[in-house]
């Protein structure tokens, strides 16, 4: 019962917004979810046991809220289904002959508390299961970021630590069964990817021996003369784009011509390209040939209305968000230009 009001003391102490609530949360939770099964099974006073187990199951779900990846508190609060079993399940038997509305609403309740704890001791297993992959952008930028490794480099060290994760690690992957197969079908999609990026470079380089870019400017500053007109068409020209382009060839084709015009109308790059790929994102889910429409329709095996209409949400989700970023510069800017960029 200690750590149960200590735990108290804590929340509330996080409420305060103290900089190391976390830290203090996290190690509190450590205890709680090392001591709380030994704490209530030595305990010889069912009726206290009773009382308390719904304090302290809300309390595990309130800091969950603050460290909701700690697998113990996790497994902690999953126990929720002793209590009702207990204290929910077995009294609505009792009293089913008395009353079998009220029995019948206990047995509901006890329904949502087993289901509860069947998600929070989902969401530990799947954290501890799934360790070795949340490590793979650790991997990547470590590499990266240390120096240890160019970005090529690091793109190979994160694959073989795929590899290794899924062969050696996991082993769902055999060496000798699956690994050619696996390779065969990596080669065919790199080879797919490579022959679009050179069809792209090559449209890309007649683009500039054409002097397209430069044509386009003149033609662009001479009939647009609002900055606030162009970003609009702007965006309109690469929701379309994409919608009908994957985003290897869209960087190469478009990039070549969007950095001259927004030179003209002096727009920063770091903000011109945020907008290029916030609306490239947005191309992707819009219809009727949004590539990220056709692959989920294709993955999970559902029609692409359906999946169009499950998506129509975060469409207007995203599309507040280019406005939001096209039209506040400083929501592109801010942070590059704190670092110095």
């Amino acid at each position: 019962m200690q750590g149960i009001c200590a735990l108290a003391v804590i929340v509330t102490f996080a409420s305060t917004g103290c900089s190391v609530k976390k830290f203090a949360i996290s190690k509190l939770a450590d205890s709680l979810a090392s001591q709380r099964t030994s704490s209530f099974a030595t305990d010889d006073d069912p009726e206290l046991i009773g009382d308390a187990l719904p304090f302290a199951l809300k309390l595990m779900d309130g800091l969950l809220d603050q460290v909701p990846q700690h697998r113990g508190l996790l497994f902690a609060t999953s126990s929720g289904t002793q209590y009702s079993y207990v204290w929910v399940q077995q009294p609505a038997d009792e009293v089913e002959q008395k009353d079998v509305a009220q029995a019948k609403q206990m047995r509901l309740r006890a329904r949502n508390l087993y289901l509860r704890a069947w998600d929070y001791g989902i969401r530990g297993l799947a954290l501890w299961d799934a360790k070795w992959e949340l490590l793979m952008p650790v991997v990547a930028l470590v590499a990266l970021f240390s120096g240890f490794a160019t970005p090529v480099e690091t793109s190979a060290l994160t694959a073989l630590y795929a590899f290794l994760t899924e062969a050696v690690i996991h082993r769902d992957l055999q060496i000798f069964r699956d690994a050619p197969r696996v390779m065969s079908e990596c080669g065919l999609l790199i080879g797919g990817v490579l022959l679009i990026l050179g069809v792209s470079l090559g449209f890309t380089n007649y683009l500039v021996d054409a002097e397209v870019p430069t044509r386009a400017v003149e033609w662009t500053t001479r009939n647009i003369h609002s900055s606030f007109l162009f970003l609009l068409l702007l965006n309109g020209f690469m929701v379309v784009v994409g919608c009908l382009l994957e985003i290897y060839p869209a960087i190469v084709i478009e990039v070549p011509l969007l950095v001259p015009l927004g030179a003209a109308y002096g727009i920063d790059p770091i903000r011109l390209g945020i907008i290029f790929l916030a609306n490239l994102e947005l191309g992707y889910l819009t219809p009727p040939v949004g590539l990220n429409l056709l692959m989920s329709s294709y993955r999970f095996h559902k029609p692409v209305g359906e999946v169009l209409r499950s998506a129509l949400p975060v469409v207007a989700v995203l599309s507040m968000g280019v406005l939001l970023i096209t039209y506040i510069p400083g929501l592109t800017t801010l942070l590059p230009r704190l670092f110095g960029y």
